[in-house]
């Protein structure tokens, strides 16, 4: 699994003027989907060459764009490694791939910006979570959420305890004030009935772990789901610095246990943490409509956006609004249909709200407050 960081998402939405084509696309880890998945893509690379051969970009132009993609649709290693979904962006700088555990439907866009809007579940901290596999001997991180979760890289973390203190000062029996270097060894003590390491050790040890961690977490407020036995959570509960880690945790020794296994355990008890957050943000929109303090018009919620005066914002999954805006936010054109040329005005508004520190969520429309596509509360 791939992830998406914020500073990433800002990279993308900078880039303008285009032609940026935008290819998502639902993927299969296994069965005979998956063999379909190669030609599927194909099938949409055929969609984005006639788009942008009706924005005028000439033939050649569109085949050189595409090159690096046509070479990915016939790349049978990349397909045997899949997740839930596809996302291939290609604009004049380069070519961006995701695969992703949030389920993404079909769809195809040609403009002078990327659509985005689609991956805000992967990275919404009310879609997803962290989870942090402890043992004396091994330390894995992952994200997930409701679909799937995969294994996130912290380089600057130790392995294991023994590799966090591969020597330590001791003083030589028979001398006094002289200190040698030898392989560390720790001193066992009795804690809850189980002999276990100086528990000193294993807090200094936790908090190396945090310590890389942090340039993970750093402005998140997502959940952290700790798994281990009950004193190595302790121990790590005492030595971190993030404030998201939920009070309960999946206990027992995780080192052998596969990812999904923690995946369901982590999912169970974030669940209902995520859907009271989300539940509480989309009431608050809907008792803002109702006192004049929001909007669920999209003409007027997008110049509130490019202000920097909306708070939160839903969106309906799967909806669009095609046409174009000013820098300004004002809708200078819509579309019943997409037109060369055209944006989404529902990805424009969202990725608007998140560039100023909004909160966008991203759901059923049936869940949008006022039943339209979009609706959003504002700051002032």
């Amino acid at each position: 699994m791939d992830t998406l960081t914020r500073a990433e998402m800002n990279d993308l939405m900078a880039i303008r003027g285009g032609p940026c084509v935008s290819i998502m696309m639902p993927t299969h880890r296994a069965g005979a989907d998956r063999d379909q998945d190669p030609i599927r893509f194909r099938n949409l690379l055929k969609t984005a060459d006639h788009q942008l051969r009706e924005t005028d970009v000439r033939g050649p132009d569109a085949e050189a764009l595409l090159a690096s993609a046509r070479e990915l649709g016939e790349d049978d290693f990349f397909w045997d490694h899949l997740a839930d979904s596809l996302v291939v962006f290609v604009d004049p700088a380069g070519t961006t791939v995701l695969r992703l555990t949030v389920p993404l439907e079909e769809l195809v866009t040609v403009g002078d910006r990327h659509t985005l809007t689609p991956l805000i579940p992967a990275m919404d901290p009310g879609t997803h979570f962290y989870l942090l596999a402890l043992s004396e001997n091994d330390v894995r991180f992952l994200k997930g959420g409701r679909f799937g979760m995969g294994i996130v890289d912290l380089p600057d973390a130790p392995d294991s305890l023994s590799d966090a203190f591969k020597y330590t000062l001791f003083e030589h029996p028979g001398t006094r004030g002289i200190r040698k270097r030898r392989p560390g060894i720790f001193k066992g003590h009795s804690v809850g009935g189980k002999e276990v390491e100086d528990m000193k050790q294993i807090r200094a040890y936790f908090k190396q772990v945090d310590n890389a961690l942090q340039h993970v977490l750093a402005g998140k407020t997502a959940p952290l789901v700790l798994a281990g036995v009950e004193y190595l959570m302790d121990a790590y509960r005492s030595s971190t610095a993030y404030r998201y880690v939920l009070p309960e945790g999946i206990h027992g020794n995780p080192d052998r246990t596969p990812v999904p296994d923690l995946h369901k355990a982590g999912w169970a008890l974030v669940e209902p943490v995520l859907a009271e957050s989300r539940r509480r943000d989309l009431a608050r929109i809907e008792e803002a409509l109702g006192r004049g303090q929001g909007s669920a018009s999209l003409k007027e919620i997008l110049p509130a956006a490019a202000q920097g005066r909306v708070e939160l914002i839903a969106v309906a999954a799967g909806a669009h609004e095609w046409g174009r805006v000013d820098e300004s936010g004002n809708v200078t054109q819509d579309s019943p249909e997409q037109r060369p040329g055209d944006e989404d005005l529902l990805d424009h508004a969202a990725l608007r709200v998140w560039t100023t520190d909004g909160t966008v969520y991203v759901v059923p429309r049936e869940e949008v407050p006022g039943g339209g596509p979009v609706a959003a509360r504002h700051r002032y």
